[in-house]
Order: C-alpha cells, then sequence, then structure tokens
C-alpha cells in the first residue's frame, strides 16, 4: 500500500510564498522605489504639516498606508497583465510605477515649496542659470518686440 504523506501546512505556506516572490521579483525595483516615494511624502508631509502648525492625525498615515496598498497592488497587477497576458509588448508595471512616480514627486515637490516658502524648481532654476542664459533670453525677448512693434506700424 502506497505511504501517502500529509500535508503540512507550514511548508505548503512557505512553498506558495516562495512561488509569489519569484513570480514578482522582477518589479522589486519599482515596489521599492515606490515605497520610498511614499515615504517620501510621508515625512515632508508631517513636517510641512508641523510647520503649519496643523495636527497630525491618524486619518493622514491611514492614508499614506492606504496609497502604499493600492499603488503596489496597480503594479503588481500591472505586471501580472504585461507579462502573462501582453507577453510584454506593453510595459504595463513601467508605466503604472511611473505615473504614481511623478504622482508622489509632485505631492513631496509641494511639501518642499510649503517649507521653503518658495517654488523650488524655480529656486533650483535660478540657481543653475547663468549670466549668458539671461542676456540670451533678454535679447530673444528684445528681439520679439521689436518684430512685433515693426508688424503692427
Amino acid at each position: 500500500m502506497m505511504n501517502l504523506r500529509r500535508i503540512n501546512v507550514k511548508d505548503y505556506a512557505l512553498g506558495l510564498a516562495l512561488s509569489v516572490m519569484a513570480v514578482f521579483a522582477p518589479v522589486k525595483t519599482m515596489i521599492a522605489t515606490v515605497i520610498i516615494l511614499i515615504l517620501a511624502d510621508l515625512v515632508t508631509g508631517i513636517i510641512a504639516a508641523v510647520k503649519r502648525k496643523e495636527k497630525i492625525s491618524s486619518a493622514g498615515i491611514r492614508r499614506t498606508f492606504t496609497k502604499f496598498c493600492v499603488y503596489n497592488t496597480g503594479i503588481l497587477l500591472g505586471f501580472l497583465v504585461e507579462t502573462y497576458l501582453l507577453h510584454g509588448f506593453l510595459p504595463v508595471s513601467k508605466i503604472a510605477a511611473g505615473l504614481i512616480g511623478v504622482v508622489e514627486m509632485k505631492s513631496v515637490y509641494e511639501n518642499l515649496d510649503q517649507l521653503t516658502e518658495q517654488p523650488i524648481f524655480k529656486a533650483l532654476i535660478d540657481k543653475l542659470g547663468s549670466v549668458n542664459d539671461v542676456k540670451k533670453i533678454t535679447e530673444e525677448m528684445k528681439a520679439v518686440d521689436e518684430k512685433e512693434e515693426g508688424e503692427s506700424k
């Protein structure tokens, strides 16, 4: 008679968990990046709220947890569609992660704008711009003004 071994639930659960991790291994860097962006948004949001003297509530932390779950689920489902339905034809997971990244970066920059009390991109561009750029832009603006004045006469 055949000796049937009882299925050990721990072994089954471990095998299932390892299989799921192996399937989603290619998206681990996207997931890690989204987690970092969510945490950066959380930290800058808390600091900005403290600066505005707003009360930090558990509802805000809960929204961050919900955002974490929804964003990562979107990336994982996008990866499944991309891999098993579209066979890599359209990088759905990368598109989803890119959109999420843009949203989170915009939120982080808004928080940084509140912390520095000025638009951070404008300040960065002003610092990075050279004197030659300003002269060139000024000359181009004068040329356009002169052209418009000549056309209006």
